[in-house]
């Protein structure tokens, strides 16, 4: 699961577009050395206007790879919680001037009323580039 920005910026396409994109999205894994493509298997564009990302899924993409992971690639384990308070996460975003990654950790916080979980990085700030970067 990513985001559908990320997912339109690499495919060259329109990230506010409501059908579902049929190219195949090139995949690089940075630490493995390995490459693949996915098919996007479920879509959720960017919303246009104002408060719309809080009422539903928005910016979001469900890919699924096309061949196993490549050798050391382990996958993320999901957590099955609705509380994530206090729950450290480390993640590798690629904001400007980092075009090899920049490793980020912190710790999430409380549930806020709109259901969104807010994130405190402990160590570089949460800036654009890290979206699509799991958690």
């Amino acid at each position: 699961m990513t985001c559908a920005h990320v997912v339109a910026e690499a495919i060259g396409y329109d990230e506010y577009e409501v059908m579902t994109p049929t190219q195949l999205v090139p995949l690089e894994f940075a630490f493995a050395g390995g490459t693949d493509e996915a098919s996007v298997e479920a879509w959720w564009p960017v919303a246009r206007e104002g408060e719309e990302p809080l009422h539903g899924r928005a910016d979001l993409a469900l890919l699924a790879l096309g061949r196993p992971l490549p050798p050391g690639v382990i996958p993320a384990r999901l957590v099955n919680s609705d509380n994530l308070r206090h729950q450290t996460f480390e993640t590798l975003g690629f904001p400007q001037k980092h075009p090899l990654g920049l490793p980020a950790n912190g710790i999430c916080g409380p549930p806020r009323r709109d259901k969104r979980i807010l994130v405190q990085s402990q160590n570089v700030p949460i800036e654009p580039g890290f979206s699509g970067a799991p958690v």
